[in-house]
């Protein structure tokens, strides 16, 4: 065997090695808050030591930063999942809100830490959320407009914005999931094929 076909397994094994550090990350994020969490916490969370997480990640934002890009990637790939399943409109819209609103919930708006964490992500990450979210508006009006909706533009735009306060509101997963599927329900209630 040559060294090229070595690197495979040992790509694939830090690559499992870095997923499961923001696994951890993101967990204890949402337990203590970013401030009260410590690269010393993080490793521990991990069960790696801290000169192993420091090879990863250079500091606490680093991490945060990684946790937050994969959160984006995982909101957005979801989205976009649930709009290509075969079903009828609303499910598939239903079903992309509660992806990225879902996520978002299990991540950080169900954590008692919530305020700093949105804060942290606005300040921190905003163009970064910024076109996650304008690509997740943009696929919910293609959705629409492939659908024949007479206003998919501002359908999207009504949805999408609408989702954000009902997220932010929720107390939990459940009520997100009912509400959300009532939100959709109720927008294309006036379109019979949907």
């Amino acid at each position: 065997m040559t060294r090229k076909d070595d690197s495979k397994p040992i790509a694939r094994a830090k690559t499992v090695r870095r997923d499961r550090i923001l696994d951890a990350a993101e967990s204890l994020f949402a337990r203590v808050g970013l401030r009260s969490a410590t690269m010393e916490a993080i490793a521990a969370a991990s069960s790696i030591s801290k000169a192993t997480l420091y090879a990863y990640f250079p500091d606490k934002m680093a991490v945060f930063s990684a946790v937050a890009s994969r959160l984006a990637s995982d909101m957005q790939s979801g989205v976009i999942k649930a709009l290509e399943e075969k079903g009828r409109l609303v499910d598939r819209l239903s079903n992309a809100l509660l992806a990225k609103h879902g996520r978002a919930f299990d991540a950080a708006i169900g954590s008692p830490h919530r305020l700093e964490l949105l804060d942290t992500r606005r300040h921190e990450f905003g163009q970064l959320f910024n076109a996650m979210d304008r690509a997740i508006e943009d696929a919910i009006f293609q959705a629409l407009q492939a659908a024949g909706c007479s206003a998919p533009r501002d359908d999207a735009r009504l949805i999408f914005c609408a989702s954000i306060g009902i997220s932010e509101q929720a107390k939990s997963r459940e009520e997100l999931e009912v509400d959300l599927r009532r939100l959709v329900s109720a927008i294309l209630a006036s379109y019979p094929d949907a």
